[in-house]
């Protein structure tokens, strides 16, 4: 398998309706990080028509900003889907459109890739947490936002809005890009790349903390995403139940921590 020796840095994300109004805010964040992308791409469905995007986007495309219009509206696994299988050598980093991005927060990212390339890392994780039987506990029990800095684990769930790194070449492509699994998980992305991760034998770790108290939610946006239906009508734990029963997720964590991967 082909692996480039100094792979690009590729930022992906996707956006909706009324968001695209306030996605520039996100992108302006983005053009100004300190270590730049090699490409930041937009993914959005193809009933929306480049020339009917608000003119503070179509003016991004002078800077760098590639807008991608792609026929299977995927939700949020858009912002992975399609990049990582036009980018499969490179380093393919997602974010979320509702958010403003801390300067540093790509080449935090990076150093910590750099001496964890065989990990997804992410700027802000929540820590999966068990039950005595070895059972996963209900997702608003697990450790939120976790201070284990730059330490590998499998009980990691990187978590979108804190933006997450994937090195080349780790995760299993036939799986990760499965329609069939990702249409029945397609509201629960965080939770569908988790069990692609445990089953690549793909550990998290966090980068520098300040990546996420420096985030900040683009005003009148958080209404509109995915957290209050998945987490507020207990949905993440629904999926996750489903995620166990087919593909044993909670004994596969525990057994590679418990052998930490060998």
């Amino acid at each position: 398998m082909k692996k480039e020796l100094n792979p690009r840095l590729i930022v992906s994300l996707t956006s909706y309706g009324d968001r695209l109004n306030t996605l520039s805010i996100c992108l302006k964040s983005l053009l100004n990080q300190t270590k730049k992308a090699d490409k930041i791409l937009v993914y959005l469905t193809d009933d929306i028509k480049e020339s009917h995007l608000p003119s503070s986007l179509l003016e991004l495309r002078d800077r760098g900003i590639e807008y991608r219009f792609v026929p299977l509206d995927l939700k949020p696994h858009k912002k992975y889907y399609y990049a990582m299988q036009e980018f499969p050598d490179d380093i393919i980093v997602t974010v979320d459109d509702d958010v403003i991005y801390y300067k540093e927060m790509l080449s935090e990212l990076y150093k910590t890739y750099l001496k964890f390339p065989k990990c997804i890392v992410t700027g802000r994780a929540h820590e999966i947490t068990f039950n005595d039987d070895g059972s996963i506990k209900a997702y608003d029990d697990w450790n939120w936002c976790s201070q284990k800095c730059e330490q590998s684990s499998m009980k990691l769930l990187a978590t979108g809005a804190g933006s997450v790194l994937y090195p080349p070449h780790l995760l299993d492509k036939k799986l990760l890009f499965n329609l069939d699994y990702i249409k029945h998980y397609i509201t629960v992305d965080d939770l569908w790349l988790k069990l692609v991760e445990v089953l690549s034998n793909v550990p998290t770790v966090v980068c520098s903390l300040r990546i996420e108290k420096m985030r900040e939610g683009i005003p009148d946006t958080q209404a509109q995403g995915l957290f209050n239906k998945n987490v507020g009508k207990n949905e993440n734990d629904l999926y996750l139940k489903d995620l166990d029963k087919k593909f044993s997720l909670a004994s596969k964590i525990l057994a590679y921590e418990n052998g930490k991967g060998k």
